[in-house]
This record gives structure tokens, C-alpha cells and sequence, in this order.
């Protein structure tokens, strides 16, 4: 089994995680209609209204928005985090020229990039914080119920059809987008992750989590698999012994956002020992 290095701080998801996420159906390039999307995460809030079709693996229309999220939200309340957002979801339906009061809430599904234990598509259990946020609260929590309520209590009622983080959101967009379909996808963005399509007869900690939850039944043989890889660490991977605590073992090593600021950090060690611009 993989251990941390020595002088890191331990983290409960140092090993890969390889959680089940209850997504066991994916797109096949045949979806037609309107969605809207809501991505969470280290790269802040992006908004996007999609149109599919007509034809296979097409796209009419993508109209798309993004903002920065404030420090207070991310360190506040997690229910200030949603209201937040849902304060920034409403006009852009309203903009895309969707009317709720004619048909009804929109499709909305919500990418939400922090690690979930999951026993369906539509929900699901924050496992922890990352990427600057420390929201109260959260921990536990199902962002999906989350989003939806805060809605509501924005006056629009939206319920959240959909719930995966980025790397499942990833793979879903991929299997949309070609054929043959996409098996494996890999983000890297702010931070890093992967998930994969796995035979769900072989993941016996599938049944096991879901069956309690629910009377479930799988709709495919298939389920994606979230790798969870940020917290993995092993002697054998590079560290600088004053990384951040908190921040993902692996994800540093591979993580744009994680990885100029070690370069930051080895050139301002190494002209601080080595006199560079006359220091």
C-alpha cells in the first residue's frame, strides 16, 4: 500500500479512493433539447445553457459564463456558498430565454469539483474541501439538495437532475462529443482527477453502499469510477518539504494551479541560497 512521505502530513484520502459514483448511464450522442449546467470548484462559478441536436453528436447552440468566486463565499456558510450561486444562475436562465412559468424548471445538472461519496446520479455526500474553499457546513452534506433549495429560495425552484465533479463531467461531455465513446478522462485544470467506465460486477463496494440508501437497481452493466487521485501519496513521488498542508500530494505534482507556485517557490529557494539579482 502507498504511504506518504516522510515529513508530509497524512491525509485520509492518501490512497485512491476509486469511488463508485452511481453514474451508470452516460450520453451516446443521441440527447436532443436544452440543459443547463452550473460548474463549482477551483476555477471559480462557469455557467452554461446547451442545446443538443438535431443531429448525432451535434451541438445547436452553447452560450457560456463565468465569475470569480468571492473569499468571504468560500469561507463562509455553505448556504451563502449556494446562494451565491444561485443568485448568478437565475438571470442567465432568464437571459438564455427560458420561461419557467411555461415549461416548468429547467434541466439543470451541477458539476461540483470536490470529492463526493456518491450512491446515485443525482446526489451525493461532501467528503471534504478544496481549491481555497472551507465552506461550514458542507462536510456531509449533498451539494445537489443544496443548490436545489437554495433556489428555491432565490424564488425559482431548480431541481438537480444531474451531480458529478469535474473529472465524471469530463467523461460524460467526451462520450457525448465521439464515437467510439470515451472510456477514461482526465482533468487538469485547477487541480487534477481522474474517472474511468468499470464493469460494474466488479465493484462489490457498490452494491454495498447503495442498497441501504435505497431499493436500487442498475440500468447498465457499467458505472463510472471517480479515481479521486488529488490526496495520493507515496514515498517515491517528489515533494518540497514546505508544500502547503492541505493541498493534494499528487495534485501538486500535476495540478496547473499547484505546480507555478512550486516553481515559484524553487526559484525564489534557489536565488536566496545562491545570491541570484545581487541578493
Amino acid at each position: 500500500r502507498p504511504t506518504p512521505p516522510a515529513g508530509r502530513p497524512t491525509h485520509p484520502l492518501r490512497r485512491l479512493p476509486m469511488i463508485a459514483t452511481g453514474q451508470d448511464l452516460l450520453p451516446d450522442g443521441r440527447e436532443t433539447g436544452d440543459a443547463f449546467a452550473v460548474e463549482l470548484g477551483g476555477g471559480g462559478l462557469r455557467l452554461a445553457h446547451v442545446v443538443f441536436g438535431p443531429g448525432r453528436h451535434s451541438i445547436n447552440r452553447l452560450v457560456e459564463a463565468g465569475l470569480d468566486v468571492p473569499a468571504s463565499v468560500k469561507a463562509g456558510h455553505v448556504d451563502a456558498l449556494f446562494d451565491w450561486v444561485a443568485a448568478s444562475l437565475l438571470p442567465f436562465v432568464t437571459a438564455a430565454g427560458w420561461d419557467a412559468a411555461a415549461r416548468g424548471p429547467p434541466p439543470l445538472g451541477l458539476c461540483f469539483a470536490f470529492p463526493m461519496r456518491q450512491a446515485a446520479g443525482d446526489s451525493g455526500e461532501l467528503l471534504g474541501w478544496a481549491k481555497g474553499f472551507s465552506c461550514e457546513g458542507g462536510v456531509g452534506a449533498d451539494p445537489a439538495a443544496l443548490l436545489t433549495a437554495a433556489t428555491a429560495r432565490a424564488g425559482v425552484r431548480m431541481p438537480v437532475l444531474a451531480l458529478a465533479n469535474d473529472a465524471v463531467a469530463a467523461l460524460a461531455a467526451a462520450r457525448y462529443a465521439r464515437s467510439p465513446p470515451a472510456v477514461a478522462a482526465v482533468v487538469l485544470d485547477a487541480g487534477a482527477n481522474a474517472a474511468y467506465v468499470e464493469c460494474l460486477a466488479a465493484i462489490g463496494k457498490y452494491y454495498a453502499a447503495s442498497q441501504p440508501a435505497r431499493d436500487w437497481l442498475p440500468r447498465s452493466p457499467d458505472v463510472v469510477v471517480d479515481v479521486e487521485w488529488p490526496h495520493f501519496a507515496d514515498a517515491a513521488l517528489p515533494a518540497l518539504p514546505d508544500d502547503a498542508a492541505g493541498v493534494g500530494a499528487f495534485e501538486a505534482l500535476v495540478g496547473p494551479m499547484y505546480v507555478a507556485e512550486a516553481a515559484r517557490r524553487l526559484l525564489a529557494r534557489c536565488a536566496a541560497a545562491g545570491g541570484w539579482y545581487g541578493a
